[in-house]
C-alpha cells in the first residue's frame, strides 16, 4: 500500500461514527479501497465496481484480469448496500440513511473498534491496534 495513502485510510477507519461512501462513478484500486473503508456503500446502477471478493477464483479474476463487477452484481455479492438510477438518487439515499443513523446515540469508541475488528489484517498494516471495549 502506498505510504502516502495509509494515513487517509487509517483516519477513515478510525472515525467514531458510521460513514457512508457515495460512489457515483466507477471505483477501482484506491477508489475502491476508500469506498470499502466506509460502513455503507451506495452506488449508481449504471456504474461498475471492482473489489476483493471472498471466493478465490473470483478474487483471482478481479485482481489479475481486472474483472469489473457491475453494481447490480455487487449488491448480490454484498460489496455495496444499494444501487440507484442516478447520482442524485445515490446522494438522496445517503442523506436519508445518515439522518436515520444520526438519530441513534452512537458510542464513538465502540463504532471505531467494530470497524477495526472487521478488517484486522488491514488495521495491522496501518498500525491501528484494537482495544477491548
Amino acid at each position: 500500500m502506498v505510504d502516502l495513502f495509509k494515513p487517509a485510510l487509517a483516519d477513515l477507519i478510525s472515525l467514531r461514527m458510521p460513514t457512508i461512501a457515495v460512489v457515483t462513478g466507477h471505483a477501482a484500486a484506491t477508489g475502491m479501497m476508500l469506498a470499502m473503508s466506509h460502513d455503507y456503500m451506495l452506488t449508481r446502477s449504471d456504474r461498475g465496481v471492482l473489489s476483493k471478493v471472498v471466493l478465490s477464483t473470483t478474487r483471482r479474476d478481479v485482481m489479475l484480469r481486472a474483472k469489473k463487477v457491475t453494481a447490480a452484481k455487487a449488491v448480490v455479492m454484498g460489496i455495496v448496500d444499494s444501487v440507484h438510477d442516478s447520482a442524485e438518487a445515490v446522494v438522496e439515499t445517503a442523506v436519508r440513511l445518515e439522518e436515520e443513523l444520526v438519530k441513534r446515540k452512537w458510542d464513538g469508541e465502540a463504532c471505531e473498534e467494530i470497524r477495526k475488528a472487521l478488517y484486522p489484517e488491514l488495521c495491522g498494516d496501518l498500525g491501528l491496534a484494537d482495544k477491548s471495549i
